[in-house]
């Protein structure tokens, strides 16, 4: 779904949910797992943001044989952020266009008429802004495109203002705070008082050099300038002709604020941007080459978007930026000789900061030390539950995008259909993950990847069901650490505590001896004993091989007893020292008795004196 949002509005992703079903029946999916919310600034050059939702319905909203009714709605529901700024630069009604592609398998689904679509499409206000998209191909395309209309606001201060908002409320004022390499914009504007009309009006705008007694302590790269509210705005005095703004740049701090010396500024923007210390905005003539006179009580505005750097050291730092406005004011229909031009001067600050952010894990059962894991019984389903609990310290700004992945150790499986957040600040009372706003997860195997947006100075939990995926073959420690790797796209490595559990499997190793078919054991036979406690793997010794000191059997036939050594089988006919302990196992011994054999002996004593 692309959805168009009118220049100077927004929309919060963390704002944005999705459900689906068959009317009263709909059910909500989750943001990151099910869809994904991606804005694209500056859409083909239009200045608007294009929001971008890619969904992949999962199993539970896609059986319609689970539902009575089979009238089926995908709901996308958002907050348009429209401040008052933005009404009275650009008016009340604002045009909301949206378009919707369809993959279809084409199995009992019917398409419309090709021509149908295509006249819908012709019919929108903002086409030409959809044209490189759809690329001529209507087949799969589905447009509607509506205005909606906001309470009038009325002005009424007159002279230059200068305004600095940042991205996240969106909301104009002299001062404001951002996060490091944050975007930020400044609204630049004059307004003719109720008696006086104005010609001859340029602005100036040296980028964050500061002003008279306010230094500036850093300094943001420019990303664009938007003059299109001026563009609208009607020429007194002259039908049908509107202000022509012409933006100038200077890559030098300029002395002097004059748009006609060539040597200092020039229309063409710098390939580097970073280069641009200056802009300025000419609107002395209309869209024919006349003067341009601003009516009474009529206003121009236009916004200045700037990067701020991605420097932590510059936390609690504000950039100060003036704006000089050059402007003619005189009563009646023309200016006369002793009307002089005249110079304004307004600013405002911004301070930056870094997310201050806090993230604490815990567990069920309790966990235990690095060197005393807490044991868990080792069998299929134990439970094991994690409750991450993320705080957003900073008391000026609510935070977005915050990432927090947790790899949860192999042998666990999460129950990711009964992940609860908890929220107060978010109205957020133990809810089940697909109903809450303002949390997505995406998964990676073992890693969750949660996306987390919290107002000022709050704080959320989020409780993790896993279980035991089957007994353990090993005596297994399941360590689990979770991390906030970054934070309205500042980089982060925010670590949790430590969780320990312990599932322990171990295996026994048996002794088997069996004795001569005929004469049976020996008397002093010492069967060694059952070896337990045997990890996973491990090469166990086995006991010497046995011996006996007795020469007779128990019915007192004299021989030899000897042991053959231990065997991996009792058939086997080689022996073994050590066995690789992978299971209980048994080894075998045996005893051969070598009875004594009687032998005559005859003697004979031969004389060899003689």
């Amino acid at each position: 779904i692309y959805t168009l949002l009118p220049l100077g509005t927004s929309v919060q992703k963390s704002s944005v949910q999705m459900t689906a079903g068959p009317g009263y029946q709909d059910r909500p999916i989750s943001q990151g797992s099910d869809f994904n919310v991606e804005m694209i600034e500056d859409w083909e050059g239009s200045g608007q943001t294009m929001m971008k939702v890619d969904y992949k319905l999962p199993p539970s909203v896609t059986n319609v044989r689970n539902f009575k009714d089979h009238n089926y709605f995908i709901v996308l529901n958002y907050t348009l952020d429209n401040p008052y700024s933005n009404i009275v630069d650009r008016g009340n009604s604002v045009m909301l266009t949206s378009a919707l592609k369809v993959d279809p398998d084409g199995n009992d689904y019917v398409l419309p008429k090709e021509s149908d679509i295509s006249n819908k499409f012709n019919r929108l206000t903002e086409k030409d802004k959809f044209s490189n998209l759809v690329n001529g191909d209507y087949k799969y395309w589905r447009f509607i495109g509506d205005t909606i209309q906001f309470n009038p606001v009325t002005v009424t201060q007159s002279g230059l203002t200068k305004e600095v908002a940042n991205t996240i409320d969106n909301s104009y004022g002299s001062k404001t705070d951002a996060f490091i390499g944050n975007q930020y914009s400044y609204r630049l504007a004059y307004t003719s008082s109720n008696y006086t009309r104005t010609d001859k009006l340029v602005f100036y705008d040296v980028l964050d050099n500061g002003g008279e007694n306010a230094p500036t302590e850093w300094k943001g790269t420019l990303d664009r300038v938007d003059v299109r509210s001026m563009s609208n705005r009607s020429a007194y005095g002259r039908q049908g002709e509107y202000a022509k703004p012409v933006v100038y740049y200077a890559t030098t701090v300029p002395s002097t604020f004059d748009v006609d010396d060539h040597s200092v500024w020039s229309t063409i923007m710098p390939a580097n941007k970073k280069d641009i210390k200056a802009i300025a905005v000419d609107i002395r003539k209309t869209n024919k080459g006349n003067d341009f006179i601003l009516d009474q009580g009529n206003s121009l505005s236009f916004y200045v978007y700037m990067n701020a750097p991605q420097d932590k050291n510059l936390a609690g730092k504000k950039a100060v930026n003036e704006t000089v406005a050059n402007a003619r004011n005189f009563a009646g229909d023309s200016a006369g000789p002793s009307d002089r031009l005249l110079k304004y001067k307004a600013h405002s600050e911004i301070t930056l900061h870094n997310p201050e952010l806090e993230l604490h894990k815990e567990s069920n059962p309790a966990t235990g030390t690095e060197a005393a894991p807490t044991e868990v019984t080792n069998e299929k389903d134990t439970p094991i539950t994690y409750t991450l609990k993320i705080k957003n310290k900073n008391d000026l700004l609510a935070t977005r995008d915050i990432n927090v992945e947790d790899v949860i150790p192999d042998g666990l499986t999460v129950d990711k259909d009964n992940i609860r957040i908890k929220s107060t600040a978010l109205g957020l009372n133990n809810v089940l993950l697909r109903d809450a706003t303002g949390v997505g997860l995406t998964t990676d195997g073992q890693k969750l990847k949660f996306n987390v947006t919290l107002p000022k100075d709050s704080d959320m939990s989020i409780t993790i069901p896993t279980k035991l995926t089957d007994k353990t073959v090993k005596t297994t420690v399941f360590k689990n650490t979770a991390k906030i790797t970054s934070a309205d796209g500042v980089p982060m490595n925010v670590k949790s505590e430590t969780t320990y559990h312990k599932a322990i499997r171990q295996y026994d190793l048996n002794y088997v001896v069996t004795g001569d078919p005929t004469y049976g054991l020996p008397t002093d036979n010492a069967v060694p004993a059952t070896v337990t406690g045997i990890e996973y793997d491990h090469n166990q010794t086995l006991a010497a091989p046995l011996s006996s000191s007795t020469h007779a059997t128990s019915a007192g036939v004299q021989g030899e007893w000897k042991f053959e050594g231990w065997k991996k089988a009792a058939s086997d006919t080689s022996t073994i020292s050590s066995v690789n302990v992978r299971k209980n196992e048994t080894v075998y011994g045996n005893w051969r008795f070598v009875p004594y054999k009687s032998v005559k002996v005859t003697k004979k004593w031969t004389d060899h004196t003689g």
